[in-house]
């Protein structure tokens, strides 16, 4: 085996000459150079623009950049632009420098390097001048009140027209973008139309800062960029189950509170509904917005007393709302709800009522501790006793109460509510009835039988005793009717 052949590093290429363009010498120069040999034999080209009194690129070419206004022609295949490099095809021979300073000196300067990345020396140009513009015309202004918002992996640029046009219009505008630390890349640009006011970049890191230029062009070039940063990111991540607290302000209300989730948020979202299988969240699930960034807590109102909900916290940033929150459920306070109609029914003494009823469905998150009684003479607008407070008839066993003092004869109506440590729960059906007159039990002091005519045909078994509560009568036959006579201690 013999040992391959070392190649020699390209030549410095021939004849690298700079000079005016003739159709625009004050704003363009064409540069132009002949062959380089040696190396492998394939030679591409690496060309770079300095403006005086500036120096040329150190060769690691870091952080350096052609001028951010120049555009740059090649003689065949598109340029390919790398940091301060231009980078050229073998076969091309030249370039063309537009959109440069009048009565600005520039030197140029290219190199030949082979397919196995082989560099060869610099050819460098002579000095030229551009001559004084002759237009009347300049280059648009930068456009005003330029914004970048961050997307998910995305920026969205927005501006507005510059407030000077350079006295031409404005054909078109140009975004490009890299990282702070790199180079403008031919690649990250993009061009719109003149009538166009916003731009989404994508395909972008999220968690990356990018710095974001936007510049209008007119017949005279590209004006001054506005220069913008942003840093792109996905939507917030779910914060951890809020805490959930029954408020004792008001009834139905529930107070959440949550811990703040890890980046930027702009806000937090609350939403909730009543527990079940498959939930039925506010807002069509969106839930309401809860407060800017530094929220903490939210008070939920008009909630059902004594129902259980859950409630679910998402936060927000400038992509949207995050994920939801695991639930945390409670059950709204409030007081209890209204039991059913009571029974009323006719009291032993004179005016009065014995009412029963039964506990109600809910009670209202909060243990019963007793109920009260209300009642009022029957009518179309009901004059309830106690200003419609009733009275306490009790604790929470109870479930009877004896209503006295009441108007014989006189249709009343009563009702009840029951009450825990939120207060009285609402009213229940009325129950109706009429208070009568007392009626006292009388003692039968003797008892006489005889026939219709006074005559006596009946006999009792056993003889009469006030102790005796019914007797067996013999009856003569023939007798059409019976005659029954007593004594009484007491109303009859």
């Amino acid at each position: 085996f013999g040992a391959s052949a070392a190649h020699a590093q390209p030549s410095a290429p021939a004849h690298a000459t700079l000079v005016l363009h003739p159709d625009s010498p004050s704003s363009s120069l064409s540069f132009s150079w002949g062959a380089s040999s040696g190396g492998d034999g394939r030679s591409d080209f690496v060309v770079q623009l300095r403006e005086l009194p500036a120096a040329f690129p150190s060769e690691s070419f870091a952080g350096n950049s052609f001028p951010p206004s120049v555009s740059v022609t090649s003689g065949l295949s598109l340029a390919a632009f790398s940091g301060s490099r231009l980078y050229l095809g073998g076969n091309d021979r030249w370039v063309v420098f537009a959109d440069l300073k009048s009565e600005t000196t520039y030197q140029a300067r290219v190199l030949g390097e082979d397919q196995e990345g082989d560099q060869g020396s610099w050819a460098t140009s002579a000095e030229v001048t551009t001559t004084a513009s002759t237009s009347t015309l300049s280059r648009p202004g930068a456009p005003q009140s330029a914004t970048a918002t961050a997307g998910d992996a995305s920026i969205r640029v927005g501006w507005a027209a510059p407030s000077a046009d350079g006295g031409a219009p404005v054909m078109s505008y140009r975004l490009r973008w890299k990282f702070p630390v790199a180079a403008f890349a031919a690649e990250d640009v993009a061009v719109v139309g003149a009538s166009v006011r916003a731009h989404t970049i994508t395909g972008l890191r999220n968690g990356e800062v990018y710095d974001v230029q936007i510049a209008a062009g007119n017949s005279e070039g590209l004006g001054e960029p506005a220069e913008l940063q942003a840093t792109p990111g996905g939507r917030p991540n779910a914060p951890a189950a809020p805490t959930l607290a029954a408020a004792d302000s008001a009834p139905g209300t529930l107070t959440v509170t949550w811990s703040p989730v890890s980046g930027p948020v702009t806000g937090y979202r609350v939403r909730w509904g009543k527990d079940a299988t498959s939930v039925s969240w506010n807002g069509s699930g969106n839930g309401v917005l809860a407060g800017d960034e530094s929220a903490r807590s939210y008070v939920i109102t008009g909630l059902e007393s004594g129902a259980a909900y859950q409630v679910q916290v998402a936060a927000v940033n400038a992509v949207g709302t995050g994920a939801w929150s695991p639930s945390a459920t409670a059950t709204s306070l409030g007081a209890p709800g209204a039991p059913a109609a009571p029974t009323a029914a006719v009291g032993s003494a004179a005016g009065s009522l014995d009412i029963t009823w039964a506990a109600p469905s809910s009670n209202g998150g909060s243990a019963i501790t007793g109920y009260r009684v209300r009642w009022g003479q029957d009518a179309a607008s009901v004059a309830w006793n106690a200003s419609g407070d009733g009275v306490l008839a009790g604790d929470q066993n109870t479930l009877s109460y004896g209503i006295t003092g009441l108007k014989t004869g006189t249709a009343y109506q009563v009702q009840v509510a029951a009450v825990n440590a939120r207060g009285t729960g609402a009213w229940s059906p009325s129950a109706t009835a009429t208070p009568q007159a007392a009626q006292d039990d009388a003692d039968i002091t003797a008892l006489r039988v005889g026939g219709a005519d006074g005559i006596t045909v009946v006999t009792l078994s056993p003889a009469f005793s006030a102790a005796t509560t019914s007797y067996a009568a013999t009856v003569a036959t023939g007798v059409t009717g019976v005659l029954f006579t007593a004594d009484f201690v007491g109303s009859k």
